[in-house]
């Protein structure tokens, strides 16, 4: 209607005194030019708009909450509020002594990286990630060499990262896979204040779990239930009764993937050994206990990060 009354005005007008130039009736901003705000101007006459002057319509915008710190981004993402400590997204729910750093309690809150909030649990002293490490790139940014074709994997020294088949559900379900070069890279795959879980870390774990240290520091199968007590009673034969929630996310080698649904491998290094294995633990369905042996560097295995 205002359009129509404003044709009306100008005609009239033209008519009376031949002398009088008329605003564009689709310059809505007046700006002097027909832009992207003044088309959804003129269409939001048919019952949308664009609330936040993104460009999108209110009705195809996730987010249009002004107050919301990505409220003109990627229209197709949910408004994020800014945390505690300014970050847009972020999860950090209370900082008491004002230092910019989250407050953290394990069990409790997410660990950050890469976009990605890891769930973590308290066994002990200790404080795990619950689910295999996911990321694709060190702590620093730089990408880590992605490689599904797992036969270079056999002779293969550079690092290495890749995901169970290239499926992106097993990435979900699993994490990646890293070999040890990937793992023993200084630029390091934890999120900062965390590191790739060590062969005395897993120690600590199976002793809080109820193994003696003699048994805890023999390889090959050691113990009777703490293999238990760390598997998923889903997918996997455990009880999941510390909450380190493993699940059979097998391996790759020279001989491709292998071991998905039966058996999980995480690294557990030690000082080098000067060869080309490394320490590694192993979970399987029809075992209690838990496998500590070596491994050969190139493979991909999964990896837990523990708080240092």
């Amino acid at each position: 209607m205002k359009n129509f009354f404003t044709l009306t005005l100008c005609f009239l007008t033209l008519s009376l005194t031949a002398q009088v130039d008329c605003p564009n009736t689709y310059d809505g901003d007046e700006d002097g030019a027909i832009g992207i705000s003044d088309l959804l101007g003129l269409l939001a006459l048919f019952g949308d708009a664009d609330t936040d002057s993104d460009g999108v319509w209110d009705s195809k915008d996730d987010c249009i909450d002004e107050a919301a710190c990505n409220y003109q981004a990627n229209p197709t993402v949910p408004c994020y509020s800014l945390d505690v400590v300014g970050v847009c997204g972020g999860v950090c729910n209370e900082d008491a002594n004002g230092d910019g750093i989250c407050d953290f309690e394990c069990g409790e809150n997410l660990v950050m990286q890469d976009g990605y909030g890891y769930s973590t649990v308290q066994i002990g002293e200790q404080c795990w990630f619950s689910e295999n490490l996911r990321t694709d790139s060190y702590t620093n940014g730089d990408d880590i060499p992605y490689e599904w074709d797992t036969d270079s994997w056999n002779v293969d020294t550079d690092d290495r990262q890749s995901f169970y088949n290239a499926d992106s559900l097993n990435l979900d379900l699993h994490g990646r896979l890293y070999n040890w070069y990937a793992v023993n890279d200084s630029r390091g795959l934890c999120p900062s204040g965390w590191h790739v879980a060590t062969d005395e870390d897993f120690i600590e774990l199976e002793i809080e779990l109820g193994m003696t240290e003699i048994q805890a520091n023999l390889t090959g199968w050691r113990g009777t239930d703490e293999g238990l007590k760390l598997k998923s009673s889903e997918q996997f034969d455990g009880n999941n009764a510390s909450g380190f929630s493993t699940f059979p996310s097998g391996y790759g080698g020279g001989t491709g993937y292998d071991g998905l649904s039966v058996c999980g491998k995480f690294w557990s290094p030690v000082t080098d050994i000067g060869s080309n294995q490394q320490m590694r633990r192993r979970l399987q369905g029809s075992f209690g206990g838990v496998s500590r042996g070596n491994q050969y560097k190139q493979t991909g295995l999964s990896a837990r990060c523990v708080k240092d």
